[in-house]
């Protein structure tokens, strides 16, 4: 029995199953529930929460990301192709252009705000490791590296080579 509404989400059938603006409208719906849920529950939306709720698996969330088709290939096999080389194959109608640009847009906006929302649980408590972690593992966020040598070089001597020191050691007779 379902506990919570993505929960709900997840049990329903793939979009893929249906076309065209009825498909966006879908992608569209439950992309908002699943945001919703994920904030009252005070939980990170990630790719794979949206696959999931989606019933897509990674490639073809990848693939519409890029706004690109798998067809059928003369011959057997399966090719990843961009609507473009689609139309010209004579695979899609411009009309379906629309239709797949519009579903990308949809997928990127929602990513984005998964994104804003994880940042938005960093800034709100920078101390807390989930959403560091999630920032880092999903969003291929990096720490800023420090530098624990400190040089102090200028500009010139950078821009003439490092000025080395000589390579023969001074003797206390020299001095």
């Amino acid at each position: 029995m379902p506990k919570t509404v993505t929960d709900e989400l997840i049990m329903l059938p793939s979009v893929t199953k249906l076309k065209g603006q009825e498909q966006i409208d879908e992608i569209e719906r439950r992309l908002s529930l699943l945001y919703e849920d994920c904030r009252q529950r005070d939980a990170a939306v990630t790719k794979v929460h949206i696959r999931t709720v989606l019933g897509i698996d990674e490639n073809t969330f990848y693939r519409w990301l890029k706004a690109e088709l798998c067809t059928r290939m003369p011959g057997g096999g399966k090719k990843d192709i961009s609507i473009d080389e689609a139309i010209r194959l004579g695979r899609f109608q411009e009309e379906d252009r629309k239709m797949i640009m519009e579903r990308r847009e949809c997928l990127k906006k929602w990513l984005d705000r998964a994104e804003t929302s994880c940042m938005e649980a960093i800034a709100a408590n920078p101390k807390a490791g989930g959403p560091m972690f999630q920032a880092k593992a999903i969003f291929g966020y990096r720490e800023k590296e420090e530098s624990s040598i400190n040089m102090q070089i200028s500009l010139d001597d950078f821009l003439k080579g490092i000025k080395r020191p000589n390579k023969t050691p001074v003797k206390q007779n020299d001095l």
